[in-house]
């Protein structure tokens, strides 16, 4: 280990110290979760997972004061596994010890691929140090995970999860000469290869959550797995992850650009930063070494970025196009395109088609400096959440966006699948399209109304303009207005505001909004928002809305104007540019 990398862990094992609780041998910290799988509400409660990647520190830190806490916290979290294999659940742990198995809604399998991987740690690398009870604790731990990854058998497309399960299983099968369990291992590694390589993407495109715990999963097995045909196709999985990352990082704000298809926060964390610095081996440096923020469980990492991609981390990128089908397509809808336009003063990016979950960037931009970057996001939102039933249509090129926003009839409300709206119909106190910007919103030095329809948010050298071509909501009153927060600036939509009411999607005969967003230098603004307004038209072709653009080249949406089901809102979306259709437009990166 570096001195650099030593440091930053022994300051993350510091962190974890403060948080054990001696009387449970576990973890301690406030209740926080994502809304499912527990019905804990709030409190202190003790972790199993982040338990275990402690016990797996004191081990790593190689402190023999620190060894038997490592042991006592193994005895307990192993203590709390259902190892019966006549049980639903067995294999796995419940996420806290305050919540058993049975008092979760429901539990998470997950559970047996986090702790398996963890317990994998102390047996690859600290069994010598274990008293002979211990490590046959863990290996049978790690064996009864092993099965309940096995009979769960997740599928490719869960890329996050079929990576840690074949990690767990194809090196517990070598370790402890398991030939059942090595040779599915083999087999699913063999087949998320074939699914990923193939696409030339992870399922959760472009995602700087689970594009990095790609790239963790596969160093680890790149580390610890010593099959040879599995090693070479795992340095296969690693160069077309890190070619992502690398080919969407917006060098000048050290973001990482859209569209992302799963995100939780819009500006990038120091730990991925520190994660390509210390990949990089040197070679790219983004931060000073008290700067670095490190997972404790990376120093048994092989993680390493092709060199071929540093370039993209040291210098602004010039003026480039990412694009991507990321969607077959099938008779029902058609493929799915991702466009991003970097340049040295910004990036811009969308997806041609997606609905508006609160883990999806569909249309996502970035400004500023390094120092100070800002983000632009379009949102659609239900009592102020994001409203899953809402439906981005879209065509960009370089820095200019034609869109169409509908509504699903059968869709999700903040989940595309935990809560569908039933029989079409929500309740509502509030529902508006939101172009929101957010991150150094100091950058921002106005935000400026030219008429009905279109607003300029100006930058220091650059200006962003929201045309709102036409908005219907049934017989609404549609409104735009601006507002403010300390961190955020919106210009939204309203759709409707006011008393609590039921909304029959289905019964909605118009319900869309058509818009324009073009970014380009401060002093063509102004000339730009005029020319907007006679570039785009609209009209209504059998039941479906036209919205043209004679912008940088011919655009053109078809979209419903009314509601429709999933299946029938995504047969019906076409686009195209200079009357080629927008998903068959050759993708691929080229300099623009």
């Amino acid at each position: 280990m570096s001195l650099q990398l030593q440091n930053a862990f022994d300051k993350e094992l510091n962190r974890f110290h403060g948080m054990y609780d001696e009387k449970e041998n576990m973890l301690i910290q406030p209740f926080s979760s994502p809304g499912y799988h527990t019905t804990l509400k709030g409190g202190m409660v003790h972790s199993t997972r982040e338990s275990l990647k402690y016990a797996v520190a004191l081990l790593d830190s190689g402190e023999g004061k620190y060894l038997q806490r490592a042991v006592r916290i193994l005895k307990k979290v192993l203590s709390l596994q259902d190892t019966d294999p006549g049980s639903k659940t067995y294999g796995i742990w419940s996420w806290f010890l305050e919540e058993p198995l049975a008092q979760m809604s429901p539990p998470d399998w997950n559970w047996a691929d986090f702790c398996g991987k963890q317990l994998i740690q102390v047996a690859v690398d600290h069994f010598p140090r274990l008293e002979d009870d211990v490590k046959a604790q863990v290996k049978n731990a790690i064996i009864h995970a092993c099965y309940s990854i096995i009979r769960r058998n997740v599928g490719p497309g869960y890329t996050n999860i079929s990576l840690m399960g074949t990690y767990v299983t194809h090196v517990a099968g070598e370790l402890f000469e398991q030939k059942e369990i090595l040779d599915y291992a083999k087999q699913r590694l063999k087949t998320l290869h074939e699914y990923n390589m193939k696409n030339r993407a992870f399922s959760e495109y472009n995602s700087p959550t689970y594009t990095v715990v790609a790239i963790e999963e596969i160093s680890g097995m790149l580390l610890h797995v010593k099959e040879q045909e599995s090693l070479k196709m795992l340095e296969d999985l690693n160069i077309m992850a890190w070619e992502c990352l690398a080919r969407h990082f917006h060098f000048p704000t050290r973001q990482w650009a859209g569209p992302h298809a799963r995100s939780y926060r819009n500006i990038l964390p120091g730990k991925v930063l520190s994660l390509i610095q210390i990949a990089a081996k040197g070679k790219v440096v983004f931060l000073q070494e008290e700067e670095l923020e490190i997972e404790t469980y990376w120093i048994r990492m092989a993680l390493s970025c092709p060199e071929k991609f540093y370039s993209y981390f040291t210098a602004a990128p010039g003026n480039r196009v990412e694009k991507k089908i990321v969607g077959k397509g099938n008779e029902e809808a058609p493929p799915e395109l991702a466009y991003c336009y970097l340049t040295d003063a910004f990036a811009l990016s969308s997806f041609s088609r997606s609905i508006f979950w609160n883990q999806r960037r569909p249309l996502l931009g970035y400004f500023g400096t390094a120092e100070k970057p800002t983000y632009v996001q379009l949102r659609c939102l239900h009592d102020r959440y994001d409203f899953c039933s809402g439906h981005l249509h879209c065509i960009q090129e370089k820095g200019y966006v034609l869109g169409v926003v509908n509504f699903y009839t059968d869709g999700g409300d903040t989940h595309p699948s935990l809560d569908m709206v039933k029989d079409a119909t929500i309740m509502a106190k509030d529902l508006r399209l939101r172009l929101e910007f957010g991150g150094s919103v100091e950058n921002i030095k106005a935000v400026e109304r030219q008429n009905e329809k279109c607003f300029m948010i100006r930058f220091e050298n650059l200006s962003l303009l929201f045309y709102v071509a036409d908005a219907v909501f049934g017989d609404a009153v549609i409104q735009c207005e601006t507002g403010t927060e300390e961190d955020r600036r919106w210009v939204d939509v309203v759709f409707y505001q006011g008393e609590e009411k039921k909304i029959h999607l289905r019964s909605l005969e118009e319900a869309y909004a058509a818009f324009a967003i073009k970014v380009m230098a401060d002093e063509e603004a102004v000339q730009a928002s005029r020319e907007l307004h006679d570039s785009i038209s609209l009209r209504q072709e059998n039941e479906m809305l036209v919205v043209e653009s004679n912008g940088l080249r011919g655009m053109r949406l078809e979209a419903p104007i009314g509601t429709a089901d999933f299946k029938g809102m995504l047969g019906s979306l076409k686009g195209w540019v200079d009357g080629i259709p927008y998903e068959q437009i050759s993708p691929d990166s080229v300099e623009a």
